[in-house]
């Protein structure tokens, strides 16, 4: 399961869906990789003017994985 979505809907406007919502959506090293490419991407797409950010799960975004970050766990 990629950590991350997007989905362009109309009017210029696209959706960002953090997708990790086992951990309510912690970043880990391909969560935040693959952000930074999305957030590119999204920012070069002409037809992109609204970037809405949301959480998939019962919390929007809740920092690092702290498992993950100091004992190299993926989850």
């Amino acid at each position: 399961m990629t950590p991350l979505s997007m989905k362009k809907k109309a009017n210029g406007i696209a959706v960002l869906t953090f997708n990790r919502p086992q951990v309510m959506n912690a970043g880990n090293f391909q969560f935040n990789m693959e952000m930074r490419q999305v957030i590119q991407e999204a920012a070069a797409d002409d037809e992109v003017r609204v970037l809405i950010v949301t959480g998939a799960g019962r919390g929007f975004q809740s920092g690092d994985d702290v498992k993950e970050v100091l004992l190299g766990d993926s989850v």
